[in-house]
């Protein structure tokens, strides 16, 4: 559960604790990983390239090279590294104003690290995170909220020598069971630099050197247990299909539901049990899941009404004239919450008719969002970089709600396949492929096979000839890779295409040998999740 892979910033920070803390070993470790997965033009960040991401991971890269070269001494490739990497972000910076996907808190975090970078003496292009200083100026000002609003210390280290005694005073508070700081390696690495408790670092301590263990070095986010189950079983169910193993582990959703309540008002759920942080994304979906273990008696109808009610009373705090919110206060839009809570709602009114007049009031609303965000056929989406994933599931969503928006998703979908066979904005990936092919299998059980088949043996092919690895696309602090949720996406549409072909007129011995070329995707429904 939650296989995930390291990433270059949270990385870079741990290398900055653990030369703060003068633990030779564990920085030399954590520098081996970072000097050996830079690319070739000097910068940090995953292999699809977005310029908020390669930007932030690149400053915290040479930021913790400098500081081990200061602390620890230094060799040729430290040197080589840091001098590449400052190449990188003068010659690259400016890029970030022509890019629609933003990282997370990356208006805080630019100009902290712009701050710690300046300190050290490196020749930073200091003046491009002007343009940022007064939402930073006035986050910063607000810091003593931290701990009335749980999301903002997922990137607490933006506040890094800002406020240094308060984070000391009250780092007992923010540091979860678990060891991290809202279940991020990097916020975590930042809060034990800070700490003055021994005991409450040695806590952050072992959490971070878990993860090093398991995966060699800091993951983005770990972990989204909540997240991981809940869009595996989104991915599966919604085309019919659900694995044994997936359906037990579906089945502690609504467990951890019950059980939160009991501890005292319901305000949502987060995308792992552990921690206080709630957004209206993983609730709706979740609720989803409960209901549909309900559909197939595996929830007593007591629980469900009892969910519903939380999810409604929730959603009067989360919901505006024109979007739901995935978290309070939230800026700016997200797609993907409104189309996951336009399921949940579709599934309350077909269950449960006495509470659909609450539950058609808060659809329209998503319903209003998604009918206004759409531009040129297509959504984009502040979780994932790629428009197909909100389109996507902006498609699913909204079939059996407003079919008409849902075929102009699917029709955009159709037109923008590429040559290859596979669809993407970067030369295509397996990922926005399956994503693709899921939504045109949705539209096919919904009865509009005639927008779906002509595209399937293309896709196919493209998918049977990639490698098996994932380019990271979904957005946090860096982009990183579910690589579960990507795996249910790849193998349900993969097995729902199959199911297609038996019975269509296509070469269905050649759909077979091609499906068979993908690992995980040729057996059945359990092998693949």
């Amino acid at each position: 559960m939650c296989d995930t892979d390291a990433v270059a910033y949270d990385t870079a920070w741990a290398l900055s604790m653990a030369v703060h803390l003068n633990m030779k070993e564990l920085a030399d470790k954590l520098l081996f990983w970072v000097l050996s997965h830079r690319h070739g033009d000097g910068s940090w960040g995953s292999t699809y390239e977005n310029y908020h991401e390669r930007v932030l991971c690149t400053l915290a890269a040479v930021i913790a090279l400098s500081e081990y070269k200061k602390k620890f001494g230094f060799g040729k490739s430290v040197e080589s590294a840091i001098n590449n990497g400052l190449e990188y972000l003068w010659d690259n910076i400016k890029k970030v104003e022509f890019e629609r996907y933003s990282t997370i808190a990356f208006e805080v975090l630019l100009p902290s690290l712009m701050d710690r970078a300046t300190e050290l003496g490196l020749n930073v292009p200091a003046g491009f995170a002007k343009k940022y200083r007064g939402y930073f100026e006035h986050r910063i000002s607000r810091l003593g909220e931290l701990i009335e609003y749980p999301p903002a210390l997922y990137s607490v280290e933006f506040s890094a020598y800002y406020f240094p005694e308060y984070l000391a005073k009250y780092a007992d508070d923010m540091v979860l069971p678990n060891g991290s700081v809202a279940c991020s390696p990097s916020a975590t690495a930042f809060v034990c630099m800070m700490c003055k408790d021994g005991d409450v670092r040695k806590r952050m301590l072992l959490y971070l050197g878990h993860m090093l263990s398991m995966f060699g070095a800091m993951p983005a986010v770990y972990p989204f247990e909540v997240f991981d189950i809940s869009w595996s079983f989104y991915n599966f169910w919604r085309l019919g299909l659900l694995p044994e193993r997936l359906l037990g582990l579906a089945k502690k959703i609504p467990n951890y539901w019950i059980n939160k309540r009991k501890k005292g008002p319901f305000t949502g759920i987060g995308p792992s049990v552990i921690g206080n942080i709630v957004d209206a994304d993983d609730t709706s979906l979740a609720l989803w899941v409960a209901l549909s273990l309900h559909e197939l008696g595996h929830l007593r109808p007591m629980h469900a009404r009892t969910m519903v009610e939380d999810y409604l009373r929730m959603l009067g705090e989360y919901s505006t004239r024109d979007r739901i919110l995935c978290f309070s206060g939230e800026r700016d839009e997200s797609i993907s919450t409104n189309a996951h809570a336009l399921e949940a709602l579709k599934a309350i009114s077909k269950i449960f008719p006495n509470m659909r007049k609450d539950a058609e009031e808060y659809a329209e609303i998503a319903h209003k969002c998604l009918k206004n965000w759409i531009a040129y056929g297509k959504w984009v989406d502040k979780w994932h970089v790629s428009p197909i994933y909100a389109t996507s599931h902006a498609t699913l969503s909204l079939l059996g709600y407003d079919d008409e928006l849902a075929l102009r998703g699917a029709e955009t979908i159709m037109l923008e396949q590429l040559r290859t066979g596979g669809w993407g904005a970067r030369g295509g990936s397996v990922e926005e492929t399956a994503l693709a092919l899921q939504a045109l299998s949705a539209c096919a059980l919904s009865g509009y096979d005639d927008v779906c088949y002509a595209y399937w043996e293309d896709a196919l092919s493209y998918i049977a000839h990639q490698p098996p690895d994932f380019s990271a696309q979904w957005i946090s602090k860096s982009l990183y890779t579910p690589k579960n949720v990507v795996r249910s996406a790849l193998n349900s549409s993969l097995i729902i295409v199959k199911s297609f072909v038996s019975e269509i007129g296509y070469d269905a011995v050649r759909m077979q040998s091609l499906l068979s070329q993908k690992s995980g995707a040729s057996g059945d429904v359990e092998e693949s999740w």
